[in-house]
């Protein structure tokens, strides 16, 4: 028996309407795949972020999905490159050659599926589908689907007028959006432990109940949270940001995290009509409560300039480094050249104390010169107090360091001096440290050398 839906890849192609459009209510007819509908006279071109291309022979209509909402996997057509071949004999094709297999060239490729016959036109301009020759109903799973150009409509951010969405308001993700807000940016605002939203509350920010709702009122959102994980549920869970976001949205994840991630959050965006920039930040809390964090940005140059007016309310360094994932690339070297520093900046001070001198006196003098160092500057004074409270966690630098390790490997690179402070702050976390400071480094050295103060 013939199956309801067949499907085919339609990647790589743009979307433009060449003939009126007439959008009707939903249909009843698209129950399993509750879509809208578009009566079309004639041809129309795929959109360049629809996966594929559905034929519903109930409901007699083709339908436009993403990947996740694909059904019957076995009739799906196989890509090859730029060649396309079918897998379930039972369509009747029209023609031996198969659909796409001179894609640039012009011909023309029919099949039919439940009496509905489907023609594919190929120029050297784009590929069409013309089905029966008639009217025909087009189902989108989304209303972004159907537009007069497939180009990404972004608005430049203006305080008093663009609205920002906050995703995680802790150490750091509460005073940046608050530096947002002050510059005059309306903003939504979500985290998991609700009380630590109430500083932004005081100051007129907007509570949500997920990051969905964040997005559903917002026209940029931005997330800090802890891990991978947590960036993939709050972007691409079920009650996620992009769930919520609708066609010019941008998505601002301003975690450090997976390269790899961030690419799939950029495509996966895309294919929604949503811009995504990876914007790693570094400067620790004191940076991010005076507005003077280095943001690493990676993804298109157009979102980028649209978000820039709220990259200058929280930092002072703000560098657009490549594409998607370029952002926390960026921020892997960072992260390396601080691992080892913090080993010199700990074991210094530790050698210091065991020498009997004034740690005090001995700051004065090395801070200033070749041995000087952010670490040093911001995180020694903390060290002397014996101030072990996080500015950066311990187990947040774990994973960071982590993932630069396992992004080197893939580069063949071999990192002895990652592996070794990766090591030594497993020893921190093992000492039940991971949710202190990274200065925290100290408490392990300490410990390994039976020092006890």
């Amino acid at each position: 028996a013939m199956p309801d839906h067949v499907h085919w890849p339609t990647r790589d192609f743009s979307l433009n309407i060449l003939r009126q459009v007439v959008r009707s209510p939903f249909d009843t007819r698209c129950r399993a795949h509750p879509c809208r509908v578009y009566p079309v006279t004639g041809r129309f071109q795929l959109l360049a972020h629809t996966r594929e291309v559905v034929l519903n022979r109930s409901a007699k209509c083709v339908q436009l999905v993403e990947p996740a909402q694909a059904v019957n996997q076995d009739n799906r057509i196989s890509e090859r490159g730029n060649l396309r071949h079918v897998h379930n004999t039972s369509l009747n094709w029209h023609s031996e050659r198969e659909p796409y297999e001179r894609c640039g060239k012009r011909g023309s490729e029919s099949w039919s599926a439940g009496g509905v016959i489907v023609t594919m036109n190929a120029n050297r301009r784009h590929h069409a589908v013309e089905v029966n020759d008639t009217v025909t109903e087009i189902c989108t799973k989304y209303t972004y689907g159907l537009h007069e150009s497939h180009a990404m409509q972004i608005s430049l951010a203006q305080p008093g007028k663009t609205r920002i969405g906050w995703i995680g308001t802790g150490v750091m993700g509460r005073w940046m959006c608050q530096h947002a807000m002050s510059k005059g940016f309306s903003a939504t605002v979500y985290n998991r432990s609700a009380d630590k939203l109430q500083p932004l509350l005081e100051l007129g920010a907007q509570a949500a109940a997920n990051p969905k709702a964040v997005a559903e009122q917002s026209d940029i959102v931005f997330a800090i949270v802890g891990f991978p994980k947590d960036v993939r549920e709050v972007f691409l869970g079920t009650d996620g940001a992009l769930a919520g976001s609708k066609p010019g949205t941008v998505l601002v994840d301003m975690t450090t995290s997976e390269p790899t991630l961030a690419q799939e959050i950029a495509a996966t965006a895309k294919a929604k009509g949503v811009a995504a920039l990876d914007a790693p930040v570094s400067g620790g809390d004191v940076g991010a409560k005076n507005a003077t964090l280095s943001i690493m940005i990676g993804g298109d140059e157009e979102a980028v300039t649209a978000v820039q007016p709220v990259f200058e309310a929280m930092g002072k360094t703000i560098v657009h480094q490549g594409g998607p994932g370029a952002g926390q690339h960026t921020k892997m070297v960072n992260q390396i050249l601080i691992s080892s520093n913090m080993i010199a900046v700990c074991e210094g001070l530790l050698y210091g104390y065991k020498a009997g001198l004034d740690l005090e006196t001995v700051f004065k003098s090395v801070s200033v010169g070749a041995a000087g160092s952010k670490a040093l500057e911001v995180l020694g004074p903390r060290m002397l107090a014996r101030n072990f409270e996080p500015g950066f966690y311990v187990e947040h630098f774990i994973k960071d360091m982590g993932i630069a390790l396992a992004e080197a490997e893939k580069m063949n690179l071999c990192l002895p001096g990652l592996g070794l402070a990766k090591q030594l702050y497993e020893a921190v976390r093992a000492q039940g440290f991971g949710r202190k400071g990274t200065q925290a480094l100290l408490l392990a050295l300490e410990t390994l050398n039976n020092v006890k103060r």
